[in-house]
């Protein structure tokens, strides 16, 4: 079945710790494991790094995750992650 999913932005690379950030705001973030073998843990914290929330995006897996328009949402330096804001997905 094919989906539908509205994008709100261009897909760039997930931000590593150091340079975390709110994804413009969104509510909404796809995130895009493109390793072949390896895993990619996606953190996604309050502004002021508290009351994080993890998940491992398996290799070539695609995730939508939620989130509050000011946490931030980094990956954990892989580098093999993408990203973009979403409106919806069905």
């Amino acid at each position: 079945m094919a989906s539908t999913t509205k994008l709100l932005g261009a897909e760039a690379a997930l931000e590593l710790v150091g340079a975390k950030g709110t994804v413009g705001g969104a509510s909404v973030v796809r995130v895009h494991n493109t390793h072949a073998t390896a895993g990619e843990l996606v953190t996604i914290t309050d502004a002021d790094g508290g009351n994080v929330r993890s998940v491992t995006v398996a290799p070539k897996e695609v995730v939508n995750l939620i989130k509050g328009t000011t946490e931030l949402i980094y990956g954990n330096g892989a580098g093999t992650a993408t990203r973009v804001a979403i409106a919806f997905s069905n």
